[in-house]
Protein backbone atom coordinates (compact mmCIF):
# COMPACT_ATOMS: atom_id res chain seq x y z
CA UNK A 1 0.00 0.00 0.00
CA UNK A 2 1.58 3.26 -1.14
CA UNK A 3 1.02 6.98 -1.40
CA UNK A 4 2.74 8.64 -4.32
CA UNK A 5 2.96 11.81 -6.38
CA UNK A 6 4.22 11.55 -9.97
CA UNK A 7 5.48 14.45 -12.07
CA UNK A 8 7.33 15.02 -15.29
CA UNK A 9 10.70 16.77 -15.17
CA UNK A 10 8.94 20.13 -15.84
CA UNK A 11 6.76 19.66 -12.73
CA UNK A 12 3.57 18.61 -14.55
CA UNK A 13 1.63 16.22 -12.30
CA UNK A 14 0.48 13.12 -14.19
CA UNK A 15 -0.79 11.07 -11.23
CA UNK A 16 -1.07 11.43 -7.46
CA UNK A 17 -2.69 9.25 -4.82
CA UNK A 18 -2.26 12.20 -2.44
CA UNK A 19 -4.48 14.37 -4.66
CA UNK A 20 -7.05 11.56 -4.89
CA UNK A 21 -6.97 11.28 -1.09
CA UNK A 22 -6.44 7.52 -0.93
CA UNK A 23 -3.54 5.10 -0.99
CA UNK A 24 -3.07 2.59 -3.77
CA UNK A 25 -1.99 -1.05 -3.70
CA UNK A 26 0.41 -2.47 -6.27
CA UNK A 27 2.39 -5.68 -6.55
CA UNK A 28 5.98 -4.96 -7.57
CA UNK A 29 5.40 -6.79 -10.89
CA UNK A 30 2.39 -4.60 -11.80
CA UNK A 31 4.31 -1.35 -12.21
CA UNK A 32 7.11 0.18 -14.28
CA UNK A 33 10.62 -1.22 -13.78
CA UNK A 34 11.77 1.86 -11.85
CA UNK A 35 9.00 1.34 -9.32
CA UNK A 36 9.66 -2.41 -9.10
CA UNK A 37 13.29 -1.73 -8.20
CA UNK A 38 12.41 0.91 -5.59
CA UNK A 39 9.53 -1.01 -4.00
CA UNK A 40 11.71 -4.05 -3.43
CA UNK A 41 14.20 -1.96 -1.43
CA UNK A 42 11.71 0.03 0.65
CA UNK A 43 10.33 -0.76 4.10
CA UNK A 44 7.17 0.43 5.81
CA UNK A 45 7.48 4.12 6.66
CA UNK A 46 10.04 4.90 3.96
CA UNK A 47 9.46 8.08 1.98
CA UNK A 48 11.60 8.30 -1.16
CA UNK A 49 11.90 10.60 -4.12
CA UNK A 50 13.02 8.68 -7.19
CA UNK A 51 13.97 9.82 -10.66
CA UNK A 52 13.02 7.20 -13.23
CA UNK A 53 14.78 7.33 -16.62
CA UNK A 54 12.65 6.60 -19.63
CA UNK A 55 14.01 3.07 -20.12
CA UNK A 56 12.78 2.14 -16.60
CA UNK A 57 9.49 4.00 -17.11
CA UNK A 58 7.31 4.00 -20.21
CA UNK A 59 10.12 4.18 -22.76
CA UNK A 60 9.74 5.78 -26.15
CA UNK A 61 6.01 4.95 -26.34
CA UNK A 62 5.13 6.95 -23.21
CA UNK A 63 1.69 6.61 -21.67
CA UNK A 64 -0.51 9.07 -23.58
CA UNK A 65 -1.99 11.48 -23.06
CA UNK A 66 -0.21 12.49 -19.83
CA UNK A 67 3.27 10.96 -20.25
CA UNK A 68 5.12 11.64 -23.52
CA UNK A 69 7.59 9.16 -25.02
CA UNK A 70 11.09 9.37 -23.59
CA UNK A 71 9.90 11.12 -20.41
CA UNK A 72 11.91 11.08 -17.18
CA UNK A 73 9.51 10.57 -14.28
CA UNK A 74 9.81 11.88 -10.72
CA UNK A 75 7.95 10.12 -7.94
CA UNK A 76 7.59 10.90 -4.26
CA UNK A 77 6.67 7.54 -2.75
CA UNK A 78 5.66 6.50 0.73
CA UNK A 79 5.24 2.88 1.83
CA UNK A 80 2.23 2.65 4.13
CA UNK A 81 1.84 -1.13 4.39
CA UNK A 82 3.40 -4.20 2.80
CA UNK A 83 1.09 -7.08 2.01
CA UNK A 84 2.54 -10.55 1.53
CA UNK A 85 6.04 -11.80 2.14
CA UNK A 86 8.81 -9.43 3.16
CA UNK A 87 12.51 -9.76 3.87
CA UNK A 88 14.30 -8.04 6.73
CA UNK A 89 15.84 -4.65 6.01
CA UNK A 90 19.61 -4.54 5.91
CA UNK A 91 20.51 -2.84 9.17
CA UNK A 92 24.26 -3.45 9.48
CA UNK A 93 26.25 -0.25 10.03
CA UNK A 94 29.79 -1.07 8.86
CA UNK A 95 31.31 1.87 10.77
CA UNK A 96 29.92 1.05 14.22
CA UNK A 97 29.01 -2.60 13.47
CA UNK A 98 25.62 -1.93 15.08
CA UNK A 99 23.00 -4.36 13.81
CA UNK A 100 25.60 -6.53 12.06
CA UNK A 101 25.45 -10.29 12.24
CA UNK A 102 28.49 -12.49 12.78
CA UNK A 103 29.18 -12.94 9.06
CA UNK A 104 28.94 -9.20 8.42
CA UNK A 105 31.33 -8.36 11.28
CA UNK A 106 33.74 -10.98 9.93
CA UNK A 107 33.62 -9.37 6.47
CA UNK A 108 34.07 -5.86 7.91
CA UNK A 109 37.09 -6.99 9.94
CA UNK A 110 38.54 -8.68 6.87
CA UNK A 111 38.17 -5.45 4.88
CA UNK A 112 39.68 -3.36 7.70
CA UNK A 113 42.70 -5.65 7.71
CA UNK A 114 42.90 -5.77 3.92
CA UNK A 115 42.84 -1.98 3.65
CA UNK A 116 44.89 -1.39 6.83
CA UNK A 117 42.02 0.63 8.37
CA UNK A 118 42.29 3.20 5.52
CA UNK A 119 38.68 4.46 5.31
CA UNK A 120 39.29 6.05 1.89
CA UNK A 121 40.33 2.70 0.42
CA UNK A 122 37.38 0.99 2.14
CA UNK A 123 35.01 3.56 0.62
CA UNK A 124 36.53 2.90 -2.82
CA UNK A 125 35.86 -0.82 -2.37
CA UNK A 126 32.30 -0.07 -1.27
CA UNK A 127 31.82 2.12 -4.36
CA UNK A 128 33.26 -0.65 -6.55
CA UNK A 129 30.76 -3.16 -5.15
CA UNK A 130 27.91 -0.67 -5.67
CA UNK A 131 28.94 -0.14 -9.30
CA UNK A 132 29.01 -3.91 -9.91
CA UNK A 133 25.60 -4.24 -8.29
CA UNK A 134 24.17 -1.61 -10.63
CA UNK A 135 25.03 -3.71 -13.70
CA UNK A 136 23.20 -6.85 -12.57
CA UNK A 137 20.00 -8.18 -14.11
CA UNK A 138 17.00 -10.07 -12.75
CA UNK A 139 18.41 -13.56 -13.34
CA UNK A 140 18.56 -15.96 -10.37
CA UNK A 141 22.38 -15.87 -10.45
CA UNK A 142 22.46 -12.08 -10.45
CA UNK A 143 19.82 -11.88 -7.71
CA UNK A 144 22.14 -13.91 -5.48
CA UNK A 145 25.01 -11.54 -6.34
CA UNK A 146 22.80 -8.50 -5.70
CA UNK A 147 21.93 -9.85 -2.25
CA UNK A 148 25.66 -10.44 -1.62
CA UNK A 149 26.50 -6.88 -2.72
CA UNK A 150 23.69 -5.33 -0.68
CA UNK A 151 24.95 -7.03 2.48
CA UNK A 152 28.37 -5.39 1.94
CA UNK A 153 27.52 -1.78 1.14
Amino acid sequence: EVHYHGTLIDGTVFDSSYERGSTTTFAPNQVIKGWTTALQMMVVGDMWEIYVPSNLGYGDRGSPPKIPGGAVLIFKMEIIKIKGDTVPAIICDPVTEDGCNEKEVEYIEKMKHRFKHDMQLMRKESDRIKSIRGTMSDTKRDKDKIEWADRRV
